[in-house]
């Protein structure tokens, strides 16, 4: 038996509550029809209390009120941050495109849902937690002239209660990732974070057409400054240089703060003599930090290095990174592509 079939086995007690119920109220259900009720709403609880994972949950709860309201597909979507509703987990067939835009657009209007879209019935109901608006719970029955009745769609709200708490997990385990993995100060990926994303792009990266480069970012006498004129001053100068860092990079570029005034940029498709000109520019657009040194000697200024990629070197991340780091140090001594950040006196 397929696990759809087992699943329908499973459920199949479960799906008499809209024939049996009609459009009757919860407390006015048999005992028969609240216990089905019941046991949808044990198996959620137990879903949301056994997965290890709140996207397991999603799709273990959307599956088995789906089964037992004899829907043929389903939806949980979440709001992104401050973004539009996304889809968290799905189960079932699809159903037809214009059905499914018009229950999103409904939901716009309306928290608790139901219509009809060609041969499809459709219903939904809004996700709240703590009055907060998380998501929806989407249903739908393909090919089916019978409405979802009152009952279903009171089962389907207090189904919805349930998956409020499994996104907010969902969204405090994300806000917990990105602090983890981002620099407090600048708001850029922090040493971890682009250990690891950046194994991930040279994972995808196609090394027949290596043009890519490193480029390391070093302020140099930070901790002087820090200690003449205060860490708050160092602090805005490279929240700043993060800034600028991101002015002359493009969405797709990988952007880290490494470590005290170091930083390192990932660019993919430019050459070695494109990232070379892209260094130079960002060390030339550095003279606008300059009031963050004010007359501090030694100044801290802000050197750039270049490592191209090169495939055939087999380099570890660390190594690639001590290649720039190398090239930005030979830089500095040489006089070029570094800006000396200090005002006169």
């Amino acid at each position: 038996m397929d696990e759809r079939c087992a699943a329908d086995e499973q459920f199949r007690d479960l799906g008499g509550i809209a024939d049996n119920a009609a459009d009757a109220p919860p407390d006015t259900l048999t005992l028969d029809e609240a216990r089905r009720r019941d046991g949808i709403l044990r198996h959620v609880v137990r879903a949301v209390r056994d997965e290890l994972q709140p996207e397991g949950a999603l799709t273990a709860i959307l599956a088995a009120l789906g089964l037992a309201l004899t829907a043929t597909g389903g939806l949980v979507l979440r709001h992104g941050a401050g973004g539009p509703l996304r889809v968290a987990a799905s189960w079932g067939a699809k159903p037809p495109a214009a059905a499914l835009a018009a229950l999103r657009a409904g939901l716009e209007r309306d928290s608790d849902l139901a219509l009809a879209h060609g041969s499809a019935q459709l219903a939904a109901q809004t996700v709240i937690y703590r009055a907060e608006t998380k998501g929806a719970l989407l249903l739908w029955r393909c090919g089916a002239p019978e409405p979802f009745s009152a009952v279903e769609r009171t089962l389907l709200g207090e189904v919805a209660d349930h998956l409020g708490v499994v996104l907010a997990q969902i969204e405090a385990r994300e806000r917990i990732d990105h602090l983890a993995r981002t620099d407090h100060l600048t708001g850029l990926a922090n040493r971890a974070a682009f250990f690891d994303e950046f194994a991930r792009r040279l994972s995808r990266f196609d090394r027949n057409r290596p043009a890519a480069a490193l480029l390391y970012v070093d302020v140099a006498n930070l901790k002087r400054v820090n200690a003449l004129r205060g860490p708050d001053a160092g602090d805005a100068a490279l929240s700043a240089l993060s800034g600028l860092l991101r002015d002359h990079t493009r969405p797709g570029d990988l952007i880290a703060r490494f470590g005290g005034g170091e930083f390192v940029l990932w660019i993919e498709r430019i050459d070695a003599a494109g990232a070379r000109a892209r260094a130079a520019a960002m060390a030339a657009a550095a003279a606008r930090l300059a009031p963050f040194a004010g007359s501090a000697e030694p100044s801290f200024g802000v050197s750039v290095g270049v490592a191209p990629f090169d495939p055939t070197r087999n380099e570890t991340v660390m190594q690639l990174v001590l290649r720039a780091a190398a090239d930005a140090a030979r830089t500095k001594e040489q006089g070029g592509e570094s800006w000396p950040a200090s005002l006169p006196a």
